[in-house]
């Protein structure tokens, strides 16, 4: 995926430089054993931990290594850790998920992942920050990742023939 920064209307000349970076994104779920419990019709949704969370955490990760042809991999984990939400407990057990299937895949198959993980409260920076903020720091954080990962980002010059 390549994704463009658009120069604002009005702005930017000849020779200026446009921003780019290229990624491979892949959206999904925690991959541990959780769910949600209602309670009431009035209140969020209860998040309930399983017995064995990282049962099968070894094969997801297995599987996306092998899917992507054993590139690095930077895990974006957008879930709330402020404590009134209920996904702290979600987020710290899918970190542990990571350290999990890391030490289990180099003991049980002699595979070294480069995996990590970037944390980011999106829905609190959002409602704190506004919209632009939270998206210009994401990207602020994201940007020594991306680099580090072997992901292209940077900027092109454009010129116009006369």
């Amino acid at each position: 995926q390549i994704a463009w920064a658009p120069r604002e209307e009005g702005k930017g000349a000849e020779g200026e430089r446009e921003r780019f970076v290229s990624a491979i994104w892949r959206r999904g779920t925690v991959p541990v054993q959780w769910r949600h419990e209602l309670q009431s019709s009035v209140t969020a949704p209860k998040i309930v931990i399983g017995d064995k969370p990282y049962d099968q955490v070894e094969e997801y990760f297995h599987n996306v290594h092998d899917r992507y042809g054993g590139t690095p991999m930077v895990i974006v984990n957008l879930l709330r850790c402020d404590t009134e939400s209920g996904e702290t407990a979600l987020s710290e057990v899918f970190q542990q998920s990571l350290r999990e299937a890391k030490a289990s895949l180099l003991q049980h198959r002699n595979l070294a992942l480069d995996l990590s993980m970037c944390n980011f409260d999106w829905h609190r920076l959002k409602k704190e920050l506004g919209l632009e903020m939270a998206v210009k720091g994401l990207w602020e954080r994201l940007g020594p990742l991306l680099v580090a990962a072997d992901l292209t980002q940077g900027e092109l010059s454009s010129t116009r023939a006369a």
